[in-house]
């Protein structure tokens, strides 16, 4: 005997065996009810959005720097003058 000789064979007699013990249960309600009860359906659980801080530098990502404060502006490149604002003398 080989394998795929036995395995339908097995398949047959498992399924002519359990078939009296399947229509009982399909035909008893109480039974179905027993199983719910002992297996209840997974709930399946909605995820929740996040809202993602982008920070305050973010392109129209909220009201600006924290505090109210002003960012500072560098001068551009070849603007006459000193590092500390003052006109050259």
């Amino acid at each position: 005997m080989t394998p795929q000789l036995l395995k339908p064979a097995i398949t047959k007699a498992l399924q002519d065996l359990l078939a009296p013990i399947q229509a009982a249960y399909q035909a008893s309600p109480e039974w179905q009810e027993i199983t719910l009860k002992a297996y209840p359906p997974e709930e399946k659980k909605k995820k929740e959005k996040k809202v993602k801080n982008k920070g305050t530098r973010y392109p129209g990502g909220g009201a600006g720097p924290a505090g109210g404060e002003t960012l500072p502006v560098r001068p551009a490149e070849g603007a006459a003058g000193t590092p500390d604002g003052q006109p050259a003398a």
